[in-house]
């Protein structure tokens, strides 16, 4: 199978993941983002004569994707859930459709094995989470 073949068959697997995540996470930033304008130093800022789009674009969008990344952080798991039900529709190779093989087979020891990567690469990105809003919130640099 070439490269591009492969991405073809990728396609539809990834828009049955992607879009149910993506409108949720869509109405949170857009949300977000409305209440994030509505504040008090935004209209302070703007009236003090710096131009909107810095505002927004440093201040504004900082304070206001702090929210969305908790949404896109309880959605890795949906995804990673979903992945193994995807793979089972679209009959993909990957690690849900050996963790349903495992089952079928009444393999423990590979269950656990495979359900212990699942949960590592669930922790990992929970943890690039928080780093991200390290970054995105300075006030978080100093808390101890």
């Amino acid at each position: 199978m070439s490269v591009s073949q492969w991405a073809m068959s990728m396609v539809l697997p990834s828009i049955a993941l992607a879009v149910p995540v993506g409108c949720s996470l869509a109405r949170v930033v857009r949300t977000s983002l409305v209440e994030e304008l509505d504040r008090d130093y935004v209209r302070t800022a703007i009236g003090g004569g710096i131009h909107p789009a810095v505002v927004i674009g440093r201040n504004v969008m900082r304070n206001a994707l702090v929210t969305p990344l908790t949404a896109l952080g309880l959605q890795i798991g949906y995804l990673i859930g979903g992945a193994i039900i995807i793979e089972a529709i679209f009959t993909l190779p990957g690690m849900g459709t050996q963790i349903m093989s495992a089952v079928g087979q009444n393999d423990i020891g590979l269950i656990r094995g495979l359900v212990i990567v699942v949960a590592l690469g669930f922790i990992i990105v929970n943890l690039i989470v928080d780093i991200i809003y390290v970054i995105l919130n300075p006030r978080l640099r100093g808390a101890h």
